[in-house]
């Protein structure tokens, strides 16, 4: 429908309402998908800093598992030595 059309038939401020109405439709239209694509964005750097927290808690885990078990194995290896020199 053309706007001078529609201004001929309702009348000028019916038709500037509905042309608000339109823009207004229009911008947020545009702003549902500029937010459904922040939100896609900011979902995938979580995911990605999950991911490197998980791998820097892994690693500091199987370090400190190994220190444990060196430490394990070092009171292991003082307590033959003395049941051997007894």
């Amino acid at each position: 429908m053309d706007l001078v059309a529609l201004i001929r038939e309702v009348g000028i401020p019916f038709a500037l309402l509905i042309a608000a109405v339109g823009v207004l439709w229009r911008s947020w239209r545009l702003e549902c998908r500029l937010r459904s694509r922040d939100e896609e964005e900011r979902r995938r750097g979580l995911l990605e800093r999950e991911n490197e927290l998980y791998s820097l808690y892994r690693e500091l885990a199987l370090r400190d598992l190994g220190n444990l078990v060196d430490r394990r194995r070092a009171r292991l290896e003082e307590k033959d030595g003395r049941d051997r020199e007894d």
